[in-house]
């Protein structure tokens, strides 16, 4: 069988203990009633590691021997249990989860006028209601859930009298719809700061005013993601941003690991956005917030540190020159990388740090074992490429680059146009300092200090004043 078929990757995807749960669950005639597909089960989970070695002819005459090759049966028998996996996920990700399930019960014992069942259903939510920390999305979708539950559950009594359920529901459905639409808009909003598309956010000014009037900030997490859309609607405002910081500082221990994560990379792109318009401080306020949400595992992936995290740490430091630092950080966290692309990963930033440190050759032989299929990988290694011409003093092969990436800038329709933006500003800038006589010193100084969008200021001025 293929590895890229179906059946062949639902089998890899399932644990072991997965697989146990999984053969009970095919074993039961309420959700199958096909004997043969609890065999052929047995057969594909007994060969699982050789299933691409596996011929579709053999393992059928095992299951029905004596009968000849049916590639058209063979084929529903794949899909048959490929659909009774997906289901046993499907029921197994749903009651694992009260939010989903107490809600739904709620319903079905209104609706059978089922009082008692009702009655304790109801308890078990208040409790979840009450005890719940911290208040997060999950909460306030499993509170607008229920409270709709309740509300019908009073409207199926036909009793004639006022009803404050209804009022509650209202508010939970608004509270979930603020958090949700403040967390989008953000998204959006910094997904178009990174690549092109016409986001349309639905926030205006009277959306916001609204908001801003009702009692619903007064949530820690609502205010935290308002105060991150204030952060990038009002960029230009720096104590905005230093709000932010302080209330995520105040708010961090409490928050749920998943918004944490978010709002943290907010904060951090927003920083980066500050960089590249030369605001130098910003450098450790990035390299603080990356260390702090290194250490609460808030940039690791299946336990695996984020290899643009760790990327981003080291750029970070070499422009503090914390290069001892760097070498700690690098023997500490470097094993935390996949395997898969560890070593690309330390080469590229090897190389970044031999340039920094003025091995050039060293840089250029770490350069030269990078693999540039990740379009960051490729722009740092171009500027890196760039600056270590420049610094040789190999003109040619320096003017021969910065053509190539020009034509590579303009071509791409993926890169958003701040980014494509700060990256054509430093080709053209460097290619001014190209000249024999730069005319007009002070004149390119003034530039490098007032483009908004430039990668690379302080080495520019530095190449500059040389």
């Amino acid at each position: 069988m293929k590895r890229e078929s179906k059946i062949v990757q639902l089998l890899e995807a399932c644990e072991p203990e997965e697989l146990l749960a999984l053969k009970r669950f095919v074993a039961s005639p309420y959700f199958n009633r096909q004997p043969l597909l609890v065999d052929l089960l047995d057969f594909l989970t007994e060969h699982k590691h050789d299933l691409e070695q596996t011929d579709a002819s053999e393992a059928y005459a095992v299951l029905m021997p004596g009968q000849p090759f049916d590639d058209k049966h063979w084929r529903y028998l794949l899909s048959d249990l490929g659909t009774l996996i997906e289901r046993f996920w499907t029921i197994e990700h749903y009651e694992a989860d009260e939010h989903r399930v107490l809600p739904d019960l709620l319903a079905i014992a209104s609706e059978k006028g089922l009082d008692k069942t009702y009655r304790q259903t109801e308890r078990r939510v208040a409790t979840l209601l009450t005890t719940q920390e911290p208040r997060n999305t999950r909460f306030f979708e499993f509170a607008m859930k229920s409270a709709e539950q309740s509300y019908l559950h009073f409207t199926r009594q036909k009793l004639r009298r006022y009803e404050p359920g209804l009022q509650l529901l209202s508010d939970n459905l608004d509270r979930y719809y603020f958090l949700q639409k403040l967390r989008y808009a953000g998204a959006m909003l910094e997904n178009r700061q990174i690549l092109q598309g016409d986001y349309q956010t639905g926030i205006s000014p009277s959306w916001l005013q609204h908001l801003e009037d009702t009692d619903f900030l007064g949530e820690p997490l609502i205010r935290l993601y308002h105060a991150t859309l204030y952060a990038q609607l009002e960029e230009n405002d720096e104590s905005v941003f230093q709000n932010l910081r302080s209330m995520l500082l105040a708010q961090e221990s409490s928050l749920p690991i998943d918004d944490l994560k978010s709002i943290y990379q907010l904060a951090i792109n927003y920083c980066a956005r500050k960089i590249r318009q030369g605001k130098d401080v910003f450098v450790s306020e990035a390299l603080e917030l990356y260390n702090s949400g290194i250490e609460r595992k808030l940039f690791n992936d299946a336990d695996h540190l984020s290899p643009w995290a760790f990327t981003n740490v080291i750029k970070l430091a070499l422009r503090l020159k914390r290069f001892e630092w760097i070498e700690t950080f690098v023997a500490k966290h470097g094993p935390s990388l996949a395997d898969d692309f560890r070593q690309n990963v330390l080469n590229y930033n090897l190389a970044e740090l031999y340039f920094y440190t003025n091995r050039y050759d060293e840089a250029m032989d770490a350069l030269n074992h990078v693999t540039m299929n990740d379009l960051n990988h490729y722009l740092g290694a171009r500027v890196l490429l760039v600056k270590i011409y420049f610094e040789n003093k190999e003109i040619n092969a320096l003017l021969s680059l910065l053509s190539a990436f020009i034509a590579f800038l303009k071509r791409n329709k993926q890169i958003s146009s701040n980014i494509k933006q700060t990256y054509l500003n430093f080709c053209t800038t460097v290619f001014q300092l190209c000249k024999p006589e730069v005319k007009n010193r002070e004149k390119l100084s003034e530039s490098i200090h007032a483009t908004p969008l430039l990668t690379d200021r302080e080495w520019l001025m530095k190449m500059l004043m040389r």
